[in-house]
């Protein structure tokens, strides 16, 4: 794998957690945490703000931020990522259904908990709100938060 140039900058998000997987060990020894975070997109139109549908970005932390997370990280907690812009992918595809469906993934630098619990509470709220709004159906969001 390259190395990242060191004059390149980095990118920061501060987000809630959705779900939260099972730390994965690798065969090559390495241990990865995944876990989610919604991302609203915003536009302006005739000068006022307008809301797109929230995607769902899978983040990927690896070896000993992985670790360090594991069994700490909630659904509901606000994290900061760092990450660099080259370890954003994004894949478009339609499901079974036909339905279009998207993906984000990003492999984290680091992952810092900014708020916990007294979070989790606001966040049910928002999503509960927005579920209407952008079409975003129970089943996804209970799916999405693993509750």
């Amino acid at each position: 794998m390259a190395k990242q140039s060191m004059d390149m900058q980095k990118t920061q998000i501060t987000r809630f957690v959705g779900s939260v997987k099972d730390l994965k060990e690798m065969e090559s020894g390495d241990s990865v945490l995944n876990f989610s975070i919604p991302v609203n997109y915003s536009y302006q139109k005739d000068g006022e703000w307008q809301d797109t549908k929230t995607v769902w970005w899978q983040i990927a932390v690896w070896n000993e931020d992985a670790e360090r997370l594991d069994g700490v990280l909630q659904t509901g907690d606000t994290v900061t990522i760092e990450y660099f812009p080259t370890d954003l992918s994004t894949r478009a595809w339609k499901d079974d259904g036909g339905k279009a469906k998207s993906e984000i993934k990003v492999k984290a630098q680091s992952v810092i908990i900014t708020h916990v619990k007294e979070s989790r509470e606001l966040l049910k709220q928002i999503l509960a709100e927005r579920r209407d709004d952008d079409g975003y159906g129970e089943e996804e969001v209970d799916e999405e938060l693993d509750w």
